[in-house]
C-alpha cells in the first residue's frame, strides 16, 4: 500500500481545544516538499505556519476559514493525488466501534487532560484504540514533553556564552503562543505611547458606595466603563492596519488583562460595553475572571475586543508600556496606585493617582490624538457622569 502521511491540526495554545484554519498555502492537489508550508491556523493567542512532514501530493478535506479540532485530520499527503484521497475517504468511513464519532475516556483521563489543557482528539490520534485511560495521557503528556525537550537541545547559542548557561529545557507552549501573537502584532505596529495621571478620589468614592451596598466594583471595572464611552469618539483607536488595509471594529467590546496565579495572561472581553452600566461591566468581568481562574474559559470570550486594559498594581510601578495583541493598535497600562501631594487652599493634601499609558500605533494617530484620547479618560474618571 502507497504511503500517505495525515496532516494533523497542531496544538498551537495548550489551553485551546480549537484552532482557525485561516487559509491554505498550497492549492487543492498541489505538490509539496517535506518542510512546505501549508496552511496557517489561528488560536486566540498565537497564529501558526503548518508544514510538511514529507514531500507529494497535497488533498484538503477542510475548507478554509474553518474552525477544527486540535488533532483532528485536515488532509493528506501521498505519492499521489489517488492514494492521498483514498486514505481520507477510507478514514472518513463510519467506524463501528466510535459510531458516534465521540472520543470515549475514563473520567480520570478527562480530567487529567483537562487539568494539563490538552484535547482527548489529540490523543487519540496519538495512536490509542478503544476507551482513552489516565495513561493514555500521561503517555502522550511525555511525548510532548520529550518533542518540547529535544527542540529545546537543538538550539544554538554563541560558544562564548554558552559557557555560562545551562539548558533548563524547552519555553513553555503557552508562553511560546503569547509571544508569537505578540510578535506578529509588533510586525505591522510603529508603537508608540503616551502618559497621563489620573486622580482617583472620585473613583475610591464611587468604590466605597458600591461595596457599602454589597456590589463588587473595582478599578478595572470603571476603567472599562469609562474607556468604552470614550473611545467611539476616538475611532481610530479601535482600527488596524494589515497588509495595505485598514480595518474598523463594528463594536465598542473592550477586553481587560487576567492572570492566573502560575502567571498565564488571557484577555477575556466585555461584549458592547458601551451599552451596559457600571455594575452590568462589573459582573462580566468577575464572571470571565473565575472562569479563567477554574480553567473554563472559552475561546470565543478571548477574541474580537477592539481595545485591551492592563492593570499591574505591584507597589512602585509607575509606568505600564503594554503591548497590543494582533487586530489591535492600541492598549491602555494601568500602574499601581501611589499618594500625591497637592496644595489646596494653601494646605497640603494626599491623593491617591494612577499614571495611564496608552501604547498605538503611529501609522494610524499622532501623539495629539492619542493624548486627547487620555485627557478625556481621565476627565470621565476623575469627573464621573452622575
Amino acid at each position: 500500500m502507497e504511503q500517505v502521511t495525515p496532516l494533523v491540526v497542531p496544538q498551537v495554545n495548550v489551553n485551546d481545544d480549537t484552532v482557525l484554519l485561516v487559509r491554505w498555502s498550497v492549492e487543492q492537489y498541489g505538490q509539496v516538499a517535506a518542510g512546505d508550508t501549508v496552511c496557517e491556523v489561528e488560536t486566540s493567542k498565537a497564529s501558526a505556519e503548518v508544514t510538511a512532514d514529507r514531500g507529494g501530493v497535497l488533498v484538503q478535506s477542510a475548507a478554509a476559514p474553518v474552525r477544527v479540532r486540535i488533532g483532528e485530520e485536515i488532509g493528506a499527503i501521498g505519492p499521489t493525488r489517488e492514494a492521498a484521497a483514498a486514505y481520507l475517504q477510507a478514514r472518513a468511513a463510519p467506524k463501528t466501534a466510535a459510531a458516534d464519532g465521540t472520543v470515549k475516556a475514563t473520567a480520570k483521563a478527562m480530567a487529567r487532560a483537562s487539568q494539563e489543557g490538552v484535547s482527548l482528539e489529540a490523543v487519540a490520534r496519538s495512536g490509542v484504540h478503544g476507551t482513552i485511560k489516565e495513561s493514555d495521557v500521561e503517555k502522550f503528556l511525555a511525548g510532548q514533553a520529550a518533542r518540547a525537550q529535544t527542540t529545546a537541545g537543538q538550539a544554538r547559542i554563541p560558544p562564548g556564552l554558552a559557557k555560562y548557561v545551562e539548558l533548563t529545557g524547552a519555553v513553555p507552549a503557552f508562553d511560546a503562543a503569547v509571544a508569537a501573537n505578540l510578535r506578529r502584532s509588533t510586525d505591522h505596529l510603529i508603537l508608540a505611547s503616551v502618559d497621563a495621571d489620573c486622580r482617583l478620589t472620585a473613583a475610591h468614592g464611587i468604590i466605597r458606595q458600591a461595596l457599602a451596598g454589597g456590589r463588587m466594583v473595582s478599578l478595572v471595572h470603571l476603567i472599562v466603563a469609562a474607556t468604552s464611552r470614550v473611545l467611539p469618539r476616538f475611532p481610530r483607536l479601535m482600527s488596524f492596519a494589515y497588509e495595505g488595509v485598514l480595518y474598523r471594529y463594528r463594536a465598542v467590546d473592550v477586553a481587560f488583562v487576567a492572570r492566573t496565579p502560575d502567571g498565564r495572561l488571557y484577555t477575556p472581553v466585555v461584549r458592547s460595553a458601551d451599552r451596559a452600566d457600571l455594575d452590568g461591566i462589573a459582573r462580566v468581568c468577575q464572571a470571565e475572571t473565575l472562569r479563567i481562574m477554574r480553567g473554563g474559559v472559552k475561546v470565543e470570550e478571548l477574541e474580537g475586543a477592539c481595545f485591551t486594559i492592563s492593570h499591574v498594581p505591584v507597589g512602585r510601578t509607575t509606568r505600564v508600556v503594554a503591548l497590543p495583541s494582533f487586530g489591535q493598535s492600541a492598549i491602555l497600562g494601568v500602574s499601581a496606585e501611589r499618594p500625591s501631594i497637592e496644595l489646596v487652599d494653601g494646605a497640603v493634601v494626599e491623593r491617591p493617582l494612577v499614571t495611564l499609558t496608552l501604547s498605538y500605533d503611529h501609522s494610524l494617530c499622532d501623539g495629539v490624538y492619542a493624548a486627547s484620547f487620555l485627557a478625556e479618560l481621565t476627565s470621565h474618571l476623575e469627573r464621573p457622569a452622575p
